[in-house]
């Protein structure tokens, strides 16, 4: 008796008894029956094969946290009970985010499939390319700084601060009634839950974290793809500059494209928007004036 022989209703079962995520990826595709009784996985099933030790998906919980920040940024926004949860789990760590993240979107295989691209096409692309220079790699040559040992982690927590607040990083340049995120609120995530490679008394004095690094190089990236002389641009443009690099994966992506013309569709978008204000005469200067964010 073939395996598709069976009932349907046991057929939906078989995915429970696999232990990593790439078994169900080959259950999926091994046949026409196999993919339509098993395409439609729970989240908690999800979740487990995510978590799986022989699905290897690191860094954990920061990746599964990243691919739902911004769903998780969404609902906070929307009441002021959401903004104050958020915050206190904020205080508890990753681990307490990706729970409230779940519960606030569970997880789907759309996701996983954006996290897969992300993590090969991104995340490693981009550790592999920065590791001779600012990685363990560098420490072959004296005159590069290690910027710390695990890229692809400060990579990941910079694509959740990117999507988590990115009401406060898009609010000086787009118009809308939702408050952001507080800074207080950004203050305890980068103390909470961004780790330090190793204690702050034992760092030698040319080590600099990544996340400020990568910060500084999208915006440095940004201003040459655009042509924005500092000297000259307005305090929108500038503060236009900073966010516009700050839109997570597709800004990491850019980095790794190493090229204008393949410019990510979202930071386009962010581009004409950005045109479309100047056209208008709207130079953002009076947010700036009664707003911090």
């Amino acid at each position: 008796m073939r395996l598709v022989d069976l009932p349907r209703e046991v057929l939906i079962l078989v995915p429970y008894y696999l232990e990593t995520l790439q078994d169900l990826h080959s259950l999926m595709l091994t046949c026409h029956v196999l993919h339509e009784t098993t395409s439609f996985p729970n989240s908690q099933l999800l979740l487990r094969l995510a978590c799986s030790p022989y699905t290897g998906l690191q860094p954990y919980p920061h990746l599964l946290l990243a691919v739902k920040s911004r769903q998780l940024a969404d609902w906070a926004v929307t009441d002021d009970s959401h903004r104050t949860k958020l915050h206190d789990t904020i205080r508890e760590g990753p681990e307490s985010m990706l729970k409230l993240a779940l519960q606030v979107s569970p997880l789907t295989v759309d996701d996983l499939r954006r996290l897969h691209a992300a993590r090969y096409d991104v995340l490693i692309p981009l550790s592999e390319q920065m590791d001779t220079r600012y990685g363990p790699g560098a420490k072959l040559n004296k005159d590069w700084w290690t910027v710390c040992e695990n890229l692809v982690l400060s990579a990941t927590n910079f694509w959740i601060y990117c999507d988590l607040f990115h009401h406060s990083l898009s609010a000086p340049y787009r118009s809308s009634n939702v408050t952001p995120l507080p800074a207080v609120m950004r203050r305890d995530w980068l103390k909470f839950c961004v780790p330090e490679e190793r204690p702050r008394k034992e760092r030698q004095s040319d080590r600099i974290d990544l996340f400020y690094f990568l910060h500084n190089i999208c915006d440095e990236t940004v201003k040459v793809l655009t042509g924005v002389g500092t000297r000259t641009a307005t305090p929108f443009t500038l503060r236009w500059v900073t966010r516009i690099f700050h839109t997570g994966i597709p800004a990491l992506a850019f980095l790794v494209s190493k090229g204008a013309n393949r410019l990510p569709e979202v930071v386009e978008t962010e581009i004409m928007v950005k045109e479309r204000m100047v056209a208008d005469g709207d130079d953002g200067i009076g947010y700036f004036a009664g707003n911090g964010a």
